[in-house]
């Protein structure tokens, strides 16, 4: 097994120092990637790494009829690490990520989850050093790394990159024998990342997404041991966090006496709430939260034609999406027209074929003319690609899932 030298080990350590924010006087944090010829790593290393992580791939062929990426291929991270390049690695990451260079983020999370498992994903024990001295640099560079991948979580933006992080986070850890379970820093950077992110979209997300790759926002919140944030957000939060655990709303929580029983644990300490009527009329009843988790609520529970018209209305009062709508609805046209009428571009691409097959895009029915300049003029504006963060890879994958007239499973049909 190849070994590495000291300053080399120092010179990834000094990067992933200003890559976890810790060196505050280098301000090219999150810089694209120097390519000069006195870089002490690999050029073939890293353009394996890059094609990896772009294309799903270390060849140079990306394969549009790949249905899943084969997280066994990982040797060109194993071998980034092992040979004092994780900040090559971490660098990529980074860089691919905050430029939206690959189509899927599959590759990217996994890197990111790779790095952050740095200190069990390598055998220092069956490694050969030149010294003791270089040994203890190499456990030093690989701490340094794993702090530096959790430290830059914030770079997941969405709760489905977040189910998809943890579950191969977990994965990986499973299969070196190290558990499902997570370390201090772990639990520490994915409270951080709740924290940072604003309430009503939080909201949002975790109605849309519930449960993703194995994982649920119930599990991670009780993993990480995850509390509200201090200040004048606090009880909406906690409102936030109660439903995504219970999948309900207790308004008791606003009142002085309230003192909480968790459903798990029988007993919970009682909160330090801030119980300011003005403070919970302006941050808690008034916000957009409360609107939104009541008409995802109410959408819950129907299921029949009857029920399309008040499910349009929740939809428009909620913005809810389609992935708030329940399966049993989702046959009608009246309720894909209302979700068309706010529908992100990403989500409008996947259900091309969805709303052909309905026949509101066809082009068969003048009625419809209007939905089919809505999608047409959306699909073709550069402005609206651009602010998605649609990859062009994207665009074509969808094309030619569409131009084949029916859906993978064969269950959908469209001319």
């Amino acid at each position: 097994m190849s070994t590495c030298d000291r300053e080399t080990l120092q010179d990834q350590i000094e990067q992933l120092q200003v890559i976890s924010g810790s060196d505050e006087s280098d301000p090219s944090k999150n810089e694209p990637i120097s390519r000069n010829s006195e870089s002490s790593f690999s050029p073939s290393l890293e353009i394996q790494i890059r094609r990896f992580l772009i294309l799903g791939t270390t060849g140079g062929i990306c394969n549009l009829n790949e249905k899943s990426l084969d997280f066994e291929n990982f040797s060109i991270f194993k071998e980034a690490i092992e040979s004092g390049q994780g900040a090559v690695l971490l660098k990529q990451v980074l860089e691919i990520f905050k430029h939206h260079l690959a189509p899927r983020h599959d590759t990217v999370l996994y890197g990111l989850a790779y790095c952050s498992r740095s200190r069990d994903v390598v055998s220092v024990e069956k490694m050969k050093f030149d010294s003791e001295d270089v040994k203890k640099v190499f456990l030093d560079y690989l701490k340094k790394l794993q702090y530096a991948a959790l430290n830059n979580l914030e770079m997941i933006r969405s709760v489905t990159d977040l189910l998809a992080f943890v579950s191969y986070y977990s994965k990986i850890g499973e299969k070196l024998g190290k558990g499902r379970g997570w370390g201090r820093m772990m639990r520490s950077m994915i409270e951080k990342w709740f924290h940072l992110q604003a309430p009503t979209k939080l909201i949002m997300e975790c109605t849309k997404y519930r449960k993703r790759h194995g994982w649920s926002l119930r599990d991670i919140l009780k993993l990480s041991h995850t509390k509200p944030p201090e200040g004048d957000w606090f009880l909406l939060y906690d409102h936030i966090f109660h439903f995504i655990i219970f999948n309900e709303v207790d308004f008791s929580k606003n009142e002085s006496s309230y003192n909480p029983v968790s459903k798990s644990l029988k007993k919970e300490k009682k909160a330090n709430y801030d119980f300011d009527k003005k403070v919970i009329d302006e941050n808690v009843m008034k916000n957009f939260v409360f609107k939104k988790i009541e008409c995802h609520l109410e959408i819950q529970k129907l299921r029949k034609s009857e029920d399309v018209p008040r499910a349009c209305e929740l939809i428009t009062e909620g913005m809810l999406v389609r992935e708030n709508v329940p399966t049993d609805l989702l046959q009608y046209p009246k309720i894909w027209e209302t979700l068309l009428n706010d529908m992100p571009m990403k989500a409008l691409l996947r259900n091309l074929g969805k709303l052909s097959s309905l026949d509101i895009i066809s082009g068969r029915n003048p009625e419809k003319e209007e939905f089919v300049d809505k999608v047409v003029e959306q699909v073709t504006s550069e402005s609206g690609l651009n602010n998605s963060r649609t990859h062009p890879l994207s665009l074509l994958i969808s094309k030619k899932a569409y131009s084949k007239g029916k859906s993978s499973n064969g269950k959908l049909k469209w001319d």
